[in-house]
Order: C-alpha cells, then sequence, then structure tokens
C-alpha cells in the first residue's frame, strides 16, 4: 500500500510565503505579518488568515481593484513603504548609555 506523505513541520506550515505579498497586500518583517493597506499585524502567518482580511477588509478598497500586475506591483510597493516607516517611527529608541543621570547641572 502507498503510505501518506509525512506532514510538514508546523513551522514550514507557518512560513511567510512571498506569493502572498501581491496576492493579499501583505509582507513579513520581525517574525509578525503586517497588511500594507491597514498596518493590521499578523503574528502566526497563516494564509486563510490573510485571504479572509482582504476580502473582508481591502478587497473592497477601490484603489485596489482591477489592477493589472505592473500596477498592483507598484501599489504595494509604495503602501508597504508606508508601512516600514510608520513601524520605524513606532519603535523606540535606545537611550543613550554615555550619560550618566546622576550627574546635575550647576
Amino acid at each position: 500500500m502507498n503510505e501518506p506523505a509525512p506532514k510538514k513541520p508546523r513551522e514550514e506550515q507557518r512560513a511567510f510565503q512571498q506569493k502572498w505579498e501581491l496576492e493579499y497586500f501583505f509582507f513579513s518583517t520581525n517574525g509578525t505579518s503586517t497588511c500594507a493597506v491597514c498596518g493590521k499585524v499578523f503574528q502566526c502567518a497563516r494564509e486563510s488568515n490573510f485571504k479572509k482580511h482582504y476580502q473582508s477588509h481591502e478587497g473592497q478598497t477601490p484603489s485596489l481593484q482591477n489592477l493589472n500586475s505592473v500596477a498592483r506591483k507598484n501599489k504595494f510597493q509604495e503602501l508597504k513603504t508606508v508601512q516600514l516607516h510608520r513601524i520605524k517611527n513606532l519603535q523606540p529608541e535606545n537611550p543613550r548609555s554615555d550619560t550618566n543621570d546622576d550627574e546635575t547641572v550647576s
């Protein structure tokens, strides 16, 4: 008899796939997946989550409907850049380690 194919490890099933970028307007950064349109962050990279989010929210956006492949790619890059800048600005900056808080200025 034929043996069933071994299942993929859970980590492989949850790995972000590049095709989801243009298909659902999601990108991966720092171990999370972010919607390029609204900025919603998903901790678990699952196609079903991305598809559901896109169909219920972003798929209704007039500016994303009926784009050809080149226009879709350009729009994704534009939205991704905006979200990456937003993410970068939300991260706290590292405090300077060369200052001493105990010193007082006279």
